[in-house]
């Protein structure tokens, strides 16, 4: 995590701390579970890309890569050495077998689309269809011409 957030930060990529909030040794805890996940997805919420260390996902992990991916339409890296699960490659929009490479990956496409969406005066929220609408279709500059018409 320290190497990502330095890595991330080399290249003026702001990071999410998700160790921040420490409920390690009380992840049993019932009446915890809800505060937990809610805040986990909040955080989801707040950024523009996930990279995902999936060398040993956890279920909280994979549900994490799926919520960014699948629901929020976020660009999300995962990176992983060696057998990567199906369902990890499906929902991922890339899949790195190296730290600095997916570091790059992420921050890469993260700086596009909100150069993207600056340069049309798009409010942040417009970001996750614009990446879905690159990562499924090749067609960000169409759909950024869209979403600024709509946005006007």
């Amino acid at each position: 995590r320290e190497q990502a957030k330095t890595l991330l930060a080399e290249r003026e990529c702001d990071t999410l701390a998700p160790l921040r909030r420490d409920y390690r040794g009380r992840e049993q805890d019932r009446s915890l579970a809800a505060e937990i996940v809610e805040a986990d997805l909040a955080d989801i919420r707040e950024c523009g890309g996930v990279l995902a260390n999936c060398e040993r996902p956890s279920a909280g992990t994979s549900m994490e890569v799926f919520y960014a991916a699948h629901v929020l339409k976020l660009p999300v890296v995962v990176v992983c050495r060696g057998s990567v699960s199906p369902w990890l490659v499906y929902h991922a929009w890339r899949v790195a077998d190296a730290l600095t490479l997916g570091v790059d990956q992420i921050s890469g496409q993260v700086k596009r689309l909100e150069a993207r969406a600056w340069a049309r005066g798009l409010p942040d929220d417009a970001l996750c269809e614009a990446f879905h609408a690159s990562y499924t279709a090749e067609c960000a500059s169409a759909v950024m011409d869209e979403l600024a018409r709509r946005y006007r």
